[in-house]
């Protein structure tokens, strides 16, 4: 569900799976939703969108938004607050170059 932040495991190009933190950015129910995942990294760029009030330890980094399968969609986190969600819009406008 749009909102919804997740943990996912995510398999690299190595074959190893490493479990981080995502966000669930499509607004449909897809097969392969689109998701903003979390970063410890933190450059101070307009891409990015703090989580740490969420429990969550670093930001959203939406220059690394992408899809994902559902099923790699492994245990649900929880909500992000609906005020949080234009932030995310802002910084996914900038990432993209529209607006």
């Amino acid at each position: 569900m749009r909102g919804e932040l997740f943990w996912a495991e995510i398999v690299r190009n190595d074959g190893a799976v490493k479990r981080r933190p995502v966000l669930e950015f499509s607004a449909l129910e897809l097969s392969a939703p689109i998701v903003v995942p979390v970063t410890t990294i933190v450059r101070g760029l307009p891409s990015e969108v703090s989580v740490k009030e969420f429990g969550v330890g670093g930001v959203l980094n939406t220059l690394a938004t992408g899809p994902i399968r559902r099923e790699s969609l492994v245990e649900p986190i929880g909500m992000i607050d609906e005020a949080l969600m234009p932030d995310v819009c802002t910084a996914m406008v900038w990432t993209i170059g529209c607006g």
